[in-house]
């Protein structure tokens, strides 16, 4: 007679492990940006999530066989990335933007956090990828309506001003309007006027 309690023990721990990985893998997979493992000597991805190859247009078999260098604008040669990634590990981490290039050919600027951690093979990156094209949308919106505002400014004939309250004022029920005028020229900063 056998006892098999230590080898069901161990199949159980083992069980439980590739369940407990099961379930990392879909919380990875259904994580809104695109998360890399790579291998910081040779810098190719050893894994990623779903939408790190789905936003990238390539199957996960032809990415696993990149390296960020062939993805990464900022990256076009190794030593690039060895620059890169001295600057990752003298930081304890480093969150940048970047651009990425598609299969296609087309470009996507990206936010990066990047790290390095060490497990029990060795040290990898870890770099957890944003897609900021919305965000890039709207920063232009807003730097276009700045400029809009500031030639209106710059080229009105009336006097304008911009100032910075210390606290909320109200304008719409105020009886003497000269007075509020008088008060905030006086007693607050005003940071712009134009020649009007």
């Amino acid at each position: 007679l056998e006892d098999i309690t230590p080898r069901k023990k161990m199949e159980l721990t083992r069980m439980q492990a590739e369940d407990a990985l099961r379930q990392f893998r879909n919380v990875m997979d259904e994580s809104n940006d695109a998360i890399f493992v790579i291998d910081p000597k040779t810098a190719r991805y050893l894994d990623f999530n779903r939408i790190a190859h789905e936003q990238l247009g390539y199957s996960p078999v032809e990415l696993k066989k990149m390296t960020v260098i062939d993805v990464a604008e900022h990256i076009t040669s190794m030593d690039d990335w060895l620059e890169r990634l001295d600057l990752v590990r003298a930081k304890g981490g480093l969150i940048f933007e970047t651009v990425y290039r598609r299969k296609d050919g087309t470009t996507f600027p990206v936010e990066i956090s990047a790290r390095l951690l060490d497990n029990e093979e060795g040290t990898i990156l870890v770099a957890l990828v944003r897609n900021i094209t919305e965000r890039k949308k709207i920063e232009e919106v807003l730097r276009e309506n700045q400029k809009r505002l500031q030639v209106f400014f710059d080229q009105s004939l009336d006097g304008f001003f911009f100032t910075i309250f210390e606290s909320p004022r109200e304008w719409h029920n105020v009886e003497n309007k000269e007075e509020v005028l008088d008060s905030i020229f006086n007693n607050e900063k005003y940071t712009e006027v134009n020649d009007a």
